[in-house]
């Protein structure tokens, strides 16, 4: 859509009218992103407009689609508390176990938002399509299990999304229902409709005695979901130290991509998970600390742009390159000035350690690391800018005087040449 038509199309979603909406969308996808990677439904959802929504599903657009945080409409709707929004978005088929980049299901972020009622609703609507068995398993009750299994409860019967009794309660850490399932010879290499193993479900929550368990068993370490990801990286990326170093040892690949190239470790960088990322280099001997996703972005870039000062420091500590470029020839340096990290720009600035930051490097609009600064006008941007001409003026006044240096000496200096010509 053009600026015009996208103004328009967020009014009609952000007031509720059905009518203009469905004019407005005439001949467009009802799929397409309107800014950065929101739907229609994604915006719908967060306004709670209800009508909008079963207007939007009677149109068969996606439900699962995700923004940039890895976040779906039922996220939306359910941060923001949004109950009759949710239970439609649910009962249409969304996946009530879908997680973001921190790994938050729709519930969890009802929860912490204090949406007692969209908990509600939510928790019936994940019911209805577990057996007694899957319930024994999320409230660990190991003796239960046993009698169902007894009398011919299936161990490896699915939910509407795909979850087998054993990954409910590995991803709820009950270490007995876990221990049982496998006992009863659960399936550990079923995938869930995300693609997850009951191993990556374990990982995701940082559950070390099951990840143990699981892994004795025989589950895969490097097996994939929908996104590429394995078990280290859901670990990774939640800042789980102990389950990464279990799923490492357990011969999980440290420099394994998922399908945005990311490994565990740009995960960590993206996070500020410190000490995740101390052990993933510590395994790694550090030769993944330069990988680059598909936007050709290190870890050195994501931990710069999202100011995680001390992983700055970790990354370059290990060698990381502080003037890689990215897909648009961004260094960390001009990423970290971008977002206003002033302590991540004088982290990179005062890096002496081996090769220092170039200010003077261009991205592929011809901006350095400072005019990206001075292109925004907040108190943090107006201090790196400070930062940066002081660094500059120092850097130019030493260039001067080892200048003005090597002319001295050379006038200084007499040819021996010239003087035996003389005598």
């Amino acid at each position: 859509p053009t600026v015009g038509e996208h103004d328009a199309i967020l009014k009609a979603i952000s007031s509720g009218d059905v009518y203009l909406l469905q004019e407005l969308l005439k001949g467009l996808d009802v799929n397409t992103a309107l800014s950065s990677t929101d739907t229609l439904l994604h915006l719908a959802a967060e306004h709670g407009k209800e009508a909008i929504v079963y207007f939007l599903l009677r149109q068969g657009l996606k439900l699962n689609l995700k923004d940039r945080e890895g976040r779906t409409a039922l996220h939306r709707a359910s941060e923001r508390g949004h109950t009759a929004v949710a239970l439609a978005l649910a009962k249409a088929g969304a996946d009530i176990h879908a997680t973001d980049q921190m790994s938050k299901t729709p519930l969890h972020l009802a929860a912490q938002n204090g949406h007692e009622s969209t908990v509600k609703a939510l928790v019936h609507e994940e019911k209805k399509n577990q057996t007694p068995l899957h319930l024994s398993a999320v409230h660990n009750q190991p003796a239960l299990m046993a009698l169902l299994l007894r009398v011919g409860a299936q161990i490896n019967s699915v939910t509407q999304d795909g979850l087998t009794p054993l990954h409910l309660a590995s991803q709820s850490g009950h270490t007995e229902a876990v221990a049982q399932l496998l006992e009863g010879k659960a399936d550990i290499h079923v995938k869930d409709k995300q693609g997850r193993t009951a191993l990556h479900c374990a990982a995701a929550q940082g559950e070390v005695s099951v990840i143990q368990l699981l892994l004795a068993a025989g589950s895969d370490a490097n097996a994939t979901e929908k996104e590429k990801k394995t078990p280290l990286h859901l670990a990774a990326m939640e800042g789980h130290t102990k389950a990464v170093s279990v799923l490492l040892a357990g011969k999980a690949k440290v420099g394994a991509k998922d399908m945005d190239g990311c490994s565990p470790l740009h995960h960590t960088a993206r996070n500020g998970k410190e000490r995740a990322a101390g052990v993933l280099l510590a395994s790694g001997k550090s030769k993944n600390v330069d990988d680059k996703n598909v936007w050709r972005r290190t870890p050195l870039h994501l931990a710069a742009e999202h100011g995680h000062e001390l992983l700055v420091g970790l990354l370059l500590e290990n060698g990381a390159k502080i003037n890689s470029m990215d897909n648009k020839k961004d260094t960390p340096l001009h990423c970290a000035c971008r977002d206003g990290h002033v302590g991540t720009v004088q982290r990179l600035i005062n890096w002496t350690n081996g090769e220092r930051a170039n200010l003077q490097a261009t991205n592929n609009v011809n901006k350095t690391a400072l005019q990206v600064a001075e292109a925004e006008e907040t108190q943090a941007h107006q201090n790196i800018s400070t930062l940066l001409k002081r660094k500059i003026r120092n850097w130019r006044s030493k260039k001067r005087s080892t200048i003005l240096l090597g002319k001295f000496k050379r006038s200084e200096w007499k040819s021996p040449y010239k003087e035996s010509v003389k005598t």
